[in-house]
């Protein structure tokens, strides 16, 4: 039986594939499930154009974030924080939380193998996806 696939099903094939299967395993397991239809020609018209649809959004996200890390590169992002006495130690730290919340971009990981807890510049990577990035220098001052 031809079925058009809606999700990926392990040892079968991926979502908006066309595969062939035994019927028995199509009319008791894939169909009942949601995880396949038959591959009518308007199943597959429809299933290619989502296809076509996500392919274009993931095109214009990727844009989006390479756009986003171009304008973020080699910024300098100053964060104030108290210190103790005269020492250029910080009470507590400045965490990837708190540099998030300074930058302002959301769907993004920041890459900082500890917490800042002294004054000074920090070179950081913000990575938006796989193979998109932006290096920021975070300048620590005090209060």
């Amino acid at each position: 039986m031809k079925l058009v696939l809606l999700k990926d099903v392990k040892g079968v094939g991926k979502a908006g594939e066309i595969k062939n299967v035994v019927d028995g395993y199509a009319r008791n397991f894939l169909i009942p499930r949601k995880l396949a239809e038959a591959a009518t020609k308007g199943n597959i018209k429809r299933v290619e154009e989502n296809t076509k649809k996500a392919k274009k959004s993931e095109e214009e996200s990727s844009s989006n974030k390479k756009e986003a890390a171009k304008k973020l590169d080699g910024k300098r992002i100053v964060m104030v924080a108290k210190v103790q006495d005269s020492s250029e130690k910080l009470f507590g730290s400045i965490d990837k939380k708190q540099i998030a919340e300074k930058i302002k971009i959301e769907g993004t990981s920041i890459r900082l193998k500890k917490p800042i807890k002294e004054l000074g510049e920090y070179s950081l990577k913000v990575d938006f996806a796989p193979g998109i990035s932006a290096t920021v220098i975070i300048v620590v001052e005090k209060e």
